[in-house]
């Protein structure tokens, strides 16, 4: 009985040497490369049988054989459509890849925050000394909530220690790993936004936290709290972010992501009060590319082998 030759169909960017380790890993699969003619994907996608990139909806009914999608990044919104939810196709993302980079990022626009530094590089630009403010809060003592104790949440919580922060965390279940004095659940959202003095949120894009941070979440803010969002815009309502931002009901914002998203010429959210914004970019760095192949590569082995995958996604719940 021959063996079965498994096709893989490369739609994510590849490098030469990636793509020739993977020939020389795997030497019976059938390798077609679709990354530079997105257009051969609907008639190559027919008989493959593990995909690595995004498999859009449109195509996802011509793949007659495919059993396993891995994806190069971490969220996976885009690929929650009803046909491959509903499906047994098993699929993977990078789960922990930007980890580091989004830490450092969360803590980029922390100090940025407390340290004044968007007022002093205003200042800079109109070549104008201003010695102010003449004092200046201390991050160390301040407790960080954490809104998702995945990866990049427990990865904040480890850093915060190295600065003297307290850590409490928000989940589903009210329970995790991880360097955390308390772990709420879901259903104590205000108890768990009034404890602390800064809330990072790096929360998916799923139904269940579609608008999680409303007027009444922001009202249970502390006053003098910063909120931080490096998960999905779509997880806050502006409107009440906005308005909490100009009532002074939190003491201000630092966005990575924002809904709508690109931001638009205008928004409100440009000018809001005692806001930052960066555009979408905390997850970005020099070995994402690397450590999203290497997985794809250990995966391939586990899958060959009948063995369960690394970062495999239950599309159901988003994540």
């Amino acid at each position: 009985m021959t063996e079965k030759t498994h096709k893989v169909l490369l739609i994510t960017p590849t490098t030469a040497s990636q793509r020739a380790a993977l020939c020389a890993q795997y030497p019976t699969l059938h390798v077609v490369n679709c990354a530079d003619d997105r257009d051969r994907v609907p008639t190559e996608v027919r008989d493959a049988h593990i995909a690595y990139g995004r498999v859009k909806p449109e195509e996802f009914p011509l793949a007659e054989a495919l059993e396993y999608i891995q994806l190069s990044w971490h969220g996976v919104e885009n690929m929650c459509y009803p046909e491959l939810v509903a499906s047994n196709v098993q699929v993977a993302n990078c789960r922990g890849m930007c980890s580091q980079s989004m830490t450092e990022h969360v803590f980029a626009l922390i100090l940025s925050y407390f340290r004044g530094i968007p007022q002093a590089f205003k200042f800079q630009t109109l070549q104008t000394w201003v010695p102010e403010p003449t004092e200046m809060p201390l991050l160390m003592g301040m407790r960080i909530g954490v809104m998702g104790t995945g990866s990049i949440g427990n990865r904040i919580a480890e850093v915060a220690q190295a600065f003297g922060c307290p850590c409490i965390g928000l989940n589903t279940r009210g329970e995790a790993e991880g360097p955390y004095e308390q772990v709420y659940a879901r259903e104590a959202l205000h108890d768990f936004l009034g404890a602390c003095d800064i809330v990072v949120s790096t929360l998916p894009n799923t139904p269940a936290t579609c608008n999680m941070m409303d007027a009444a979440a922001f009202k249970a803010m502390r006053k003098t709290a910063l909120f931080i969002n490096v998960g999905r815009g779509t997880t806050v309502d502006t409107e009440a972010l906005i308005a909490a931002l100009e009532q002074n009901a939190i003491a201000g914002a630092a966005l990575d992501v924002t809904h709508p998203e690109p931001l638009p010429d205008k928004h409100l959210l440009w000018s809001a009060k005692n806001c930052i914004i960066t555009p979408h970019r905390s997850g970005l760095n020099p070995y994402n590319g690397e450590v999203a192949f290497a997985l794809f590569l250990r995966n391939l082995g586990h899958y060959l082998a009948g063995r369960p995958l690394e970062s495999l996604v239950d599309l159901k719940r988003g994540y």
